[in-house]
Parts: C-alpha cells; structure tokens; sequence
C-alpha cells in the first residue's frame, strides 16, 4: 500500500484579490510525501533525491524539508518537520527496527512540491506540512488534506511534549478560496469519497478582534460542500483528529521481524533438537536365543566350526555370575523405531545412536570401548534397531558392572569418559588388583555412568570360579 500523502496548502494576496498585475493569484499549493522505504521511486526521482540528499548532506540542511528549497518553502519545511520529531509518535512493539532507529518514520520521508511555484510566504504551510509528515508516518487514512496554520512553541500549560498552532493572516479569504474550488471542481477529492478536512487556528484575527473560527459563515458552506473545517490549538489535537499518533510498521520492520522470527524459529529448533537428542533413550536386554530365555545377558560358547550359541548365566543367590575369562555377550534393543514415533519427535528423530560399552570391576582395571567395524568405523546402531556383542571377562573372581550407552549427537571419547571414571573413583585405574587400594564401588561407578548419557542399560554379574564352563 502507498505511503503518499498530500496536503493543500491555501495561498491569497492580501484583501483576497484573485489576480493582480505581477501574476500572482489565489491558489492551492500542493505538496506531497512518501516513505521511501515502502514507495519505490522512479529512476528519475531516485536521481533527483540522491542529489538533494548529497547536497543536504553537505550543507547540512535537513533532508526531509530539502526538496523544498525550490519553491521557497524550505523553512516552513524545516519547522514542520521539527514540530513533528518534537511531537514525536508511538512506535509500534512490534516495530523492531524503529525501537533501535527511533525516528526512521520521518527521517526516510522527503517533502516533495506538485508544482514549481512557491508563495510569497510560508510560515501559513507549516501546520500543513507538519500534519502531512504525520499522515505519511502512521498510514493515516485520510490522503489528502488541507491546512492553513503557523506552528509556534511548547504550548502554555501544557505538560508533554506539543506545538502550539498560531492564527495566520487572510483566514476568512482562505476559507472562500477553498469554497469557491470546491464549487468549480477545483479541489481534487471531494465529492468523491468521504468528507475533506481543513485544519485551521481556532482563532482569528479580523479588524483588531480575536474570533473563534467556528463562527464563521464559511465553515457552514464548506461542510455543504463536503469540507469539514477542523479548527485546533496543538499540533497533536490535529494529529489525533487524523489518527496519526502511532507510527506505522516500516519495511524494516517487517524485515526485522522475519529476521527475528526466522532467529527464533532457528533457536527453537535447535533447542528442540538438542532436547531430543539428549531425550532418554530407551534401552532394553533381549533374549540371548537358544537357551537363554531371560531378557539379560548371556554367555557366548563358541563351537568349532567359529559359531557361537548362548546359554543362561549362572545364578549366585540373586546375582548372575560367569566363569571367568569366559565372554558375556548380549542382544539389546536401542531406542524406538521411527515408524514409532509420532509428531515432532518422528520427524527430528536421529538416523543413528552412537554406542560404548563400560565394564567396571571391584580390582580390575576399568575398560571403556566403543565398538569398531574393520578400519576406523565406529559401530552405530538405527532407532529401534538391535545391538548384539560380546565380551571377554577377566581371569579375576570379582562383582563387575556391565554399563552400555547411546547417544544421537556424537561419538562417545573413550578417552575422556574413562578420565573421567579415573577422576571420581580413582580405583577404576586398577590399583585394588595388586592389593594397593580400596576396591572398586562397583553400584556407584554404574550410576554414575549411567548418568553420562541419554541412553544407558546396566548389569551386575559375578566372575566366579565355579559354574559350568561351555562345553568344547
């Protein structure tokens, strides 16, 4: 939608003459302004407006008033557009990018003249362009207006910041100028949509007395015609009137809002994704086959043609047990399948879980690995898919502690996650072997493996001396 906005500024010879002898004569003087950050320019405009902005950048002239320096109204321009930055307008929440720049909404407008002909003076345009300014930065409905109106200062008694409108000079004979356009299809806009306004002083000067403008026989024709005048005493009544307190968004905004939001939909994700990823993932023992029935470990016997097949563990009381230096293998389920898993999660579910097996002993030295294919491949295993390994134990009678992990995110480091084992129970290093230190807390080191990733199954089994060994 354009941002153009127009305002009709009423310019009479003293005594109201239409004509004289120099050619000066009654007339509208048009001027208009657009944001430029929503209303593409021309090529030409573009020309034009980077040379005035270049020389308004050298001379230090205000760049919004400097278009009008052409046709003699370039101070008025420059009052106008300080009343307006004094007055000042509420930003959007929003508006992202005028909370950062706070006066984007007037700094990228430009007052541009319709015609080449200025009047003999200007300080009348200032309410005019002034409220223009205001139209253009809130999107105000109305797009076009006419005024008439001095801007002075803070107004008396007044506590926030405003601008006080001053009387002009030839009020009444602006008033019939209008009326008489207005009869003679002069004045583009009315008659065709809603009602026109004309921003006037409330008061006025005529013979030496002070009247109020509401008064006059000229606002009652006018409204007839379909001109509602507007008689005020600040800048921001008029602003008010015209809805023009609230800044617009700009483009930039909009672009900062979609940066944002794209920041914010990116941040979430990754949130969301890293939530899931450090989700628990499930972790559950299977049946061995054969033999073992139990949803546990088992023990691996190999047989001469290089096949292995399970049979159950042994039982100790309510421990498992297992000859020693014989291998423990198990089948475990890892995670869910992602046919599984519904809503976000189906859709951010990993390809792949990353696996390490730990084996914690009373006085063995402590064994972290993470299994490999032939090469440098580590072993990954789908969601929901199953992971079959094996084992083999120590040639020492002791409680040991089976820990299996999986995580999404990466590789485990058997390194640092047996540095770590070493720092909070500097047993696992294998000092209790040889009789030098405390044994192994084996209950304790599993939780606190356990608790280095999402996903993470455990076991208690003893090495024993006993038990039937598998047959050869």
């Amino acid at each position: 939608m354009s941002t153009r906005r127009t305002v009709h500024i009423p310019i009479v010879r003293p005594g109201g003459h239409v004509a004289s002898h120099d050619g000066a004569e009654d007339r509208l003087i048009e001027v208009y302004t657009q944001h430029y950050a929503f209303d593409p320019l021309t090529k030409q405009e573009e020309a034009s407006s980077r040379e005035v902005d270049a020389k308004a950048r050298d001379k230090d002239w205000d760049r919004v008033a400097a278009p009008l320096r052409k046709v003699g109204l370039y101070q008025a321009g420059c009052a106008a557009a300080s009343a307006v930055r004094k007055l000042g307008i509420r930003q959007p929440l929003t508006a992202l990018y005028q909370r950062i720049s706070r006066l984007a909404w007037i700094e990228g407008q430009r007052l541009q003249p319709a015609g080449a002909r200025g009047p003999s003076e200007g300080q009348s345009a200032e309410l005019g362009l002034a409220l223009v300014l205001l139209m253009c930065a809130s999107g105000s409905r109305h797009r076009q207006i006419i005024a008439t109106g001095a801007l002075g200062g803070q107004p008396h008694g007044v506590l926030e910041d405003d601008v006080e409108v001053l009387p002009v000079g030839s009020l009444r004979e602006k008033l019939r100028l209008v009326s008489t356009l207005a009869q003679h299809g002069g004045l583009p806009g009315v008659g065709s949509g809603p009602e026109m306004l004309f921003f006037t002083p409330r008061r006025f000067e005529q013979d030496g007395l002070w009247s109020e403008v509401e008064t006059l026989s000229e606002v009652g024709q006018l409204k007839e015609q379909g001109v509602r005048v507007v008689p005020v005493e600040r800048l921001s009544q008029a602003a008010a009137e015209l809805k023009a307190l609230r800044a617009r968004h700009l483009f930039h905004d909009h672009l900062a809002q979609a940066t944002v939001a794209a920041l914010l939909v990116l941040a979430l994700a990754g949130y969301g994704w890293s939530e899931l990823r450090q989700q628990p993932i499930a972790m559950t023992f299977l049946p061995g086959g054969g033999a073992a029935l139990d949803p546990e470990p088992y023990q691996a016997c190999f047989s001469q043609d290089g096949g292995f097949y399970p049979i159950p563990l042994g039982r100790e009381g309510l421990a498992r047990s297992i000859p020693i230096g014989e291998t423990l293998g198990w089948r475990v389920q890892v995670g869910e399948p992602q046919s599984a898993q519904r809503g976000l999660a189906g859709w951010l579910a990993p390809e792949r879980y990353y696996i390490a097996q730990v084996m914690v002993s009373e006085r063995s030295r402590a064994k972290v690995i993470v299994p490999q294919l032939a090469g440098t491949e580590v072993v990954t295993v789908p969601p929901g898919g199953i992971w079959e390994w094996a084992w083999q134990l120590n040639e020492q009678t002791e409680n040991n502690g089976l820990v299996l992990l999986a995580q999404a995110e990466k590789p485990f480091d058997p390194d640092a996650l047996r540095a770590e084992l070493v720092e909070q129970f500097p047993s696992a290093a294998g000092s209790g072997a040889n009789g030098n230190g405390a044994e192994m807390d084996v209950t304790a080191a599993i939780n606190f493996l356990a608790g280095k990733a999402p996903g993470a199954a455990t076991f208690v089994i003893q090495t024993v001396e006993r038990s039937m060994r598998c047959n050869p």
